[in-house]
């Protein structure tokens, strides 16, 4: 058939073209959130695939889990008709990946001490932002409620606590029913108990300096456990409910003070969810249709840009404003997280002078944080600001000679290393930059 010269029809269907130039512009207003995405769920797919090739069908599963728990946020935030900030998506992405992929299938939970009670202290405090976030949302929009600040952070911790019991829950369950270990096992050397003692009496028996136990079993096995005592999961479970507890009254205690003072540099409005204004749906639509019309006469690389930016502006306008320096705010309290989490995975770093100066030196870096982050004196933010660089260049150093001393590092330990020094190196170059652009523009 001769050729006509007429141009092949777009058989793209209208809504679907529109729903893909809407998720073009989500994308351009959040790039570095999107980026994080796409890597984590790359990462994930590939730990998938060689999983299921060496035969680790659980593996697969968990790994399958996590692909769905990285669309929750999205599914809320267009069934509930909610607004999840950019800072608190990335910590739940980051979550996520940390507790199901590196957690469970990395077994960072074996390798590294300390891994499964930072991620249980990082559970309580996002869940008390999240129940923070309901009830001061609540308390916001009901014209018959008026909870008092302590109201609402007083239910933003119960909200918290009450995560972190069904989740225990969760963890029993499964130790019970399908045999498991979600409730780590606890090797103890002493324990009173009243079940060995006669009946009538009810004396307290105390056993101490137990250096082996030896379980027999019916088919005549025999088991071994030396050092001590195998507790079945209740000191896991207690302590894991007391970081929660930690990481509730952390977060409790900043909304309290956010909804009494309503500071500039506060964190909550960071990870605050909040209720989607139906004109950023309208926005975001009607710039989605406007590309679609236009993208076909502009094929320029700018063309993105310039809708990109007129997107944003629109869209700032229509939403409340964002607090003063609120780039500084997330990364000064992305630096005071990091740097608890550098204390609770890499102690104790050495023998107890190093382990001591370890610690020193990072209550000095929260130290020197809190001051930058609190104090109204611009020569005292100066100096707190100082005190954590130079800190942090010394808390680099005893990672480095923390690392070096190990005759034999796991990956997953190398992994720690190296992320530790990356951070103690970068975060104040970070802070420092933002803090003079927040200087000059205010």
């Amino acid at each position: 058939m001769p050729h006509t010269g007429h141009k092949r029809p777009n058989r793209t269907h209208p809504k679907l073209s529109s729903l893909i130039h809407l998720l073009q512009m989500r994308i351009a207003l959040n790039p570095k959130r999107f980026l994080l995405y796409t890597v984590l769920r790359f990462f994930v797919i590939v730990t998938m695939v060689w999983s299921f090739l060496h035969g680790a069908y659980e593996n697969v599963m968990l790994c399958f889990l996590a692909l769905i728990l990285f669309l929750l946020p999205a599914l809320a935030e267009e069934s509930l008709h909610i607004e999840i900030p950019a800072m608190f998506e990335s910590i739940i992405y980051l979550f996520i990946y940390a507790a199901a992929i590196l957690g469970e299938i990395q077994h960072y939970y074996i390798l590294i001490p300390g891994w499964d009670t930072m991620l249980h202290t990082m559970n309580g405090f996002l869940c008390a932002a999240v129940g923070f976030s309901l009830v001061d949302l609540l308390n916001r929009q009901s014209s018959r409620l008026n909870l008092s600040p302590l109201y609402v952070a007083v239910g933003a911790f119960c909200f918290s606590m009450t995560i972190g019991v069904l989740w225990e829950f969760f963890e029993f369950a499964a130790d019970m029913l399908f045999q498991m270990d979600m409730q780590n096992d606890t090797i103890i050397r002493s324990f009173g108990t009243v079940k060995l003692t006669t009946a009538t009496t009810q004396k307290l028996l105390k056993i101490t300096d137990i250096t082996k136990t030896v379980i027999y079993t019916a088919d005549g096995s025999r088991v071994t456990i030396e050092g001590g005592y195998l507790d079945i999961g209740i000191i896991d479970t207690m302590k894991d409910l007391f970081v929660n507890m930690i990481g509730a009254i952390a977060f409790s205690g900043i909304g309290y003070n956010y909804i009494v003072k309503r500071p500039k540099n506060s964190i909550v409005p960071a990870l605050g969810i909040r209720r989607a204004l139906p004109q950023e749906k309208q926005i975001l639509i009607r710039g989605a249709h406007e590309v679609l019309r236009e993208s076909k006469e502009n094929k320029d690389v700018s063309f993105w840009r310039q809708k990109r930016d007129a997107l944003v502006a629109r869209l700032e306008a229509a939403l409340p404003p964002q607090p003063e320096g609120y780039n500084m705010v997330i990364a000064v309290w992305a630096a005071i997280l990091l740097t608890i989490a550098d204390l609770i995975l890499l102690f104790p770093s050495g023998p107890l002078s190093m382990s001591l100066l370890f610690i020193a030196v990072h209550l000095g870096m929260l130290g020197g944080l809190v001051t930058f982050w609190a104090s109204d004196v611009e020569r005292h933010r100066r100096e707190g600001l100082w005190l954590w660089t130079w800190l942090s260049a010394l808390s680099c150093l005893l990672t480095l000679n923390q690392w070096m001393q190990k005759e034999q590092s796991s990956y997953a330990e190398i992994c720690i290393f190296v992320a530790a020094m990356a951070i103690d190196l970068v975060m104040p170059l970070l802070v420092w930059k933002l803090w003079r652009k927040y200087k000059k523009d205010t």
